[in-house]
């Protein structure tokens, strides 16, 4: 979120508006919210998301002494608020947003994402379990007709075996769960810390022969990297 803040400053016309919907608050994916720069300025307003009672205080807790050295109260001059989700989507423009929770200690959520006849899914830190790949009407609300998803794909189906309720997947669990669903385009996230990039790109290689030999010739897939940009 930082890398953002500095790229936005770029941008010809400045954005005032934020939705920012938490996945779950562990530190790796909560960290970088003191250095989101617009937050700092009073002419913005930002809305933090998540299903959690009570999230505002877990949020403001995070940034404080001896954590860090100012308070969300003293320094973020921004106008920001925290909104419980319920099971009512959120819309925002021409923009619908959905969640559900996936498996992961302490709970995560992912987030769908729709505008007109385009959908992705971001879904980090899950374990998937049989029960996503169950063809139920709430399932498909979800799943169906998704163009992209973002997906944690973290470890090889080894490794997955061996950490069993990690919270995390395998990137052949993941191409097993796309082609179940029919989404065409994967992109590998949450990499694992150890790898590095020649290990990254075995696994990628790994996950596309995976496909292939499924028979799911019309799935793309790629690592997540920072910085990259889709258009749908």
């Amino acid at each position: 979120i930082r890398e953002l803040a500095a790229s936005l400053m770029s941008e010809p016309r400045p954005i005032n508006e934020f939705h920012i919907f938490i996945t779950h608050f562990h530190y790796d994916h909560l960290q970088g919210l003191p250095f989101f720069g617009p937050a700092y300025n009073p002419n913005v307003r930002i809305t933090f998301y998540s299903p959690v009672k009570g999230f505002e205080n877990i949020v403001v807790n995070h940034m404080k002494p001896p954590y860090f050295p100012v308070t969300m109260q003293m320094a973020m001059e921004s106008h920001y608020q925290f909104r419980v989700l319920d099971d009512e989507p959120v819309r925002i423009g021409n923009g619908i947003v959905t969640w559900r929770r996936h498996k992961h200690p302490g709970g995560a959520v992912a987030y769908r994402i729709q505008e007109e006849d385009k959908a992705f899914i971001f879904s980090t830190d899950t374990e998937l379990q049989e029960s996503d790949f169950e063809k139920s009407a709430t399932n498909r609300s979800f799943y169906g007709d998704v163009d992209m998803i973002i997906l944690d794909s973290q470890y090889t189906l080894g490794e997955a075996i061996e950490k069993y309720d990690w919270g995390h997947s395998s990137f052949s669990l993941g191409v097993d769960f796309v082609t179940a669903w029919h989404i065409n385009q994967l992109f590998m996230y949450h990499h694992d810390p150890q790898y590095d990039d020649h290990r990254l790109y075995k696994n990628l290689q790994s996950a596309k022969w995976y496909a292939k030999n499924l028979g799911n010739t019309e799935l793309r897939i790629y690592l997540s990297e920072e910085g990259l940009e889709v258009v749908l």
